[in-house]
This record gives C-alpha cells, structure tokens and sequence, in this order.
C-alpha cells in the first residue's frame, strides 16, 4: 500500500465550513484509492498529524509554524511515496519541507483551491506570504511534480505541469425528499461567505427591479445561508427595500441542519461577481452540493467540469448589471414540470464529474 502526507492549513473540527468538509471528502478519497493517508492539519488551537497508527495533537500558538516544524520531524522519521499539499503560501517553513521531500523521493502534488492566486487584502500578513510566494516561485518546479489547480485553465503554473480540475464533493450523497417544484412559487438556495465576490448586491437589486415591474405573478423567495464581511450591508439593503418577507437570512448551518432548507428550495444561486477578482472560471463548492442535490441553479462566470450548454445552469453575464429575476422564472419553467428527472440526471451527471476518486484517479 502507497504511503500520501496529506497537508491543509485548515481547521478540520469545522464541520460548518465548506472548506473542511471538501480536505475531509479529499482524505477519504485517497483512502478509497488505496493510499495509507497521514494528515497535517489544524484542529481549533492545536495542530495535529494523523494517521492509523499514529496521533499527535499539540497546542499551538503559532500553528503555521508548528506544523510546518512537526511536519518536517514527521518526514524524517517516515517515508511517503506521495505527498498532497492544498496551497499554503512558500515561506522559510514550507520550502524547507519541500526540499525535505524531494530529497526523500517524495512526489509532491500541489492543490491551488482558486487559480490564479489572489491576495485580496494587504495586510502585513499577506504581504509576508504574497513577498515569500514571489522570492520562491521559480524554484517550485524543483520540488512539485504537479500541479491542480481550480480556476482558468493553464497548461503550466510556475513552470510545472498543470492539470485543471472542479472542486468535488464535500460529503456522501444522503437520500432528500423531493424539493418542492410547485408551478408558482420559486425558493432560491445560497450557500456563502457573504463576500463581495458573491454578488448579492446584484441580485437584491433585480428582486428590486422585479417588484416594480408590472409582471411578478410568480413568488420568488431567496434563502441566504452563512456569514462574512459584506452581510450586515446587505441585511439594511432588504430592510431599507422593504423586501425582508421575500429575502431571509440565516446563520452557517452544517450539512445535517441545511436538509430541511433543502426540502423547501427548487433552485440554487452561485456565485455572482467573480469578475471583481478578475476571475472568468471557477469550481465553487457550493455548487457541488446543488449537483449533489439535484438542484438546478443560476451563476455569472464559466463553471469548471460541466458542458457549456448544460442546461440545468442558467449563465448571467460578467458584470455589475442587476439580476434579471424575469429569467430566473422563465428558467425555472424550464424544469419545472420535470422536477424529479432532472434531480436524477443531475445527480448521475455530478456524481460521474465531481466524485474526488474519480478527480484524483491520475494520482499515483
């Protein structure tokens, strides 16, 4: 059985974060795959490096620091074949590994979650990892084998092989009820970390625009699910707009307590502004869950893994324009009547593209 070190600077206790939820459904991945995986993660103010023979949890401080010093103890005492590093900014700490590694015969694979990378505050923090990422780039290719990175598609990245992948699930399929196709009432799910990559600001002003119109026969209620920066702005736009009855917040819920929202919904909202970062393409995980679901759903970029016209997306254009919410119901109409066939083929069509054992099958 192949040996994979398995490092993601991610607290992986946090079971209302999409993020855990995506390196949990990547571990186990691996293990299907036949890999014994040993994992260097956080787990709240501690690190921790795991694996079914061994479990050392510390206190930390410094996690970053702390991890990256046991991690390299760790690999001086044990060999791996592979070596699976979600993206972690290239300071001292971390091409110090690396060169451990390569001189231990480690094939390294490096994950880049969002390509290309971008450093959206500048902090003293991210001026540190954005300096050490700049100085350390053009020696990657001495270190990694491969890259996978999610986002607009390249050949190379630093000067190594790039293989573009989607995101994949972030946990196994459980059996949901029906959600709730009935002809005139439409019931939008999102999940978010309420940034302004998002776009809510777009889509609250076409429910505006919506309201005002002569024609809005159909109810269109939005479910925003999760927490960050731009909501308590967003919170006074709906009230200052009057539209609190048809725009709900709620707080960051896990996978068990969203399936009752789930019971109600019949269209999901990804992303709608990821052209302020610049970005064309993305994976985002939310969207995994909607395939997960069978759950049909409206974006504004290009969605990695899935077809151009697949016609369960409902593309928006690249920009600031408010949301068109007379075409989420024509849209909507598309499927209604079909409801239950397009959970199913869009559960089989998601379940063939963003299962990660199927994604990492290349991995050896």
């Amino acid at each position: 059985m192949k040996s994979l070190l398995f490092i993601a600077l991610c607290d992986i206790s946090d079971l209302t974060n999409g993020v855990t939820l995506k390196v949990r459904a990547q571990i186990e991945a691996f293990k299907q795959l036949g890999f014994q995986v040993t994992t260097a993660t956080y787990r709240q103010n501690q690190i921790s490096i795991q694996n079914d023979y061994v479990s050392l949890v510390k206190d930390s401080k410094f996690r970053r620091r702390d991890l990256f010093i046991e991690i390299r103890k760790f690999s001086k005492l044990n060999q791996f074949d592979v070596a699976f590093i979600r993206f972690p900014h290239f300071d001292l700490s971390v091409m110090s590994v690396l060169r451990l590694l390569k001189k231990k015969g480690v094939r390294v694979y490096l994950e880049i979650p969002s390509f290309p990378v971008n450093y959206p505050k500048k902090s003293l923090r991210v001026k540190y990892f954005q300096f050490f990422d700049n100085i350390h780039q053009h020696l990657l290719k001495k270190y990694i084998f491969q890259v996978l990175a999610v986002g607009s598609p390249s050949k190379t990245i630093y000067g190594i092989h790039n293989k573009t992948i989607p995101n994949g699930y972030m946990h196994e399929t459980k059996p949901t009820e029906m959600h709730a196709c009935q002809p005139e009432q439409i019931d939008i799910l999102s999940l978010s970390s309420f940034y302004d990559i998002h776009g809510f600001d777009r889509l609250i002003e076409g429910y505006k625009l919506y309201m005002e119109s002569n024609v809005h026969s159909t109810t269109v209620n939005i479910h925003l699910v999760g927490d960050g920066p731009c909501k308590s702005d967003l919170v006074s736009r709906v009230l200052t707009l009057k539209l609190e009855d048809y725009i709900k917040f709620y707080p960051p819920m896990s996978n068990d307590e969203l399936n009752d929202l789930y019971k109600i919904v019949n269209m999901g909202c990804a992303p709608l502004a990821i052209h302020r970062t610049n970005y064309t393409y993305a994976s985002p995980l939310k969207t995994k869950d909607y395939f997960q679901k069978g759950l049909p759903y409206f974006c504004a970029y290009e969605e990695i893994g899935i077809d151009t016209n697949y016609p369960y997306v409902l593309k928006f254009p690249l920009d600031d324009t408010p949301i068109d919410i007379h075409q989420i119901v024509s849209f909507y109409q598309s499927y209604q009547k079909n409801c239950e066939q397009v959970k199913f083929d869009m559960q089989a069509y998601g379940e063939e593209r963003f299962n990660w054992k199927n994604i990492f099958t290349f991995i050896k």
